[in-house]
């Protein structure tokens, strides 16, 4: 696969359902990053090790973007990161949107999202708190 930089198990992956949600959301709002670039597993799971770490500590937030930022940069020119969370009271197929909405509103959030690039992979996690985290990755 293009852009595959691990184990065969992971090149393997395809989003989740839940990810599906965020991707389809993004794919809605015509948002540049999934109309010009191409999923990418890599991408994938860092996406969704980010969304995953903010359900299970129950914050929002970039805790393990400069480790992976240390570990792949390399391999993934300009690698950017994004996380949002959804109200509580929200379903799954209204937090997708809302993540988009989220990025919206902050510009360097939104440059990330709504830039060229190569490669892209979101992910979003549901939290024991009934919050959604959503996360997005970035590479040219």
């Amino acid at each position: 696969m293009v852009g595959c930089l691990l184990a065969a198990a992971l090149c393997a992956a395809t989003p989740s359902t839940d990810d599906q949600v965020l991707i389809d959301a993004a794919m809605q709002a015509r948002v540049t990053s999934v109309t010009t670039g191409q999923w990418d597993p890599l991408l994938q799971q860092l996406a969704h090790d980010q969304a995953a770490y903010c359900a299970r500590v129950g914050v929002q937030g970039h805790q393990l973007f400069a480790s992976q930022f240390a570990r792949y940069s390399a391999q993934c020119p300009g690698l950017k990161s994004v996380v949002a969370e959804s109200w509580p009271s929200q379903t799954r197929e209204q937090s997708g949107p809302e993540c988009i909405k989220c990025w919206r509103q902050s510009s360097g959030h939104w440059q990330a999202v709504n830039g060229q690039c190569g490669r892209w992979g979101y992910a979003m996690v549901r939290g024991s708190n009934g919050i959604w985290y959503g996360a997005g990755y970035f590479c040219n």
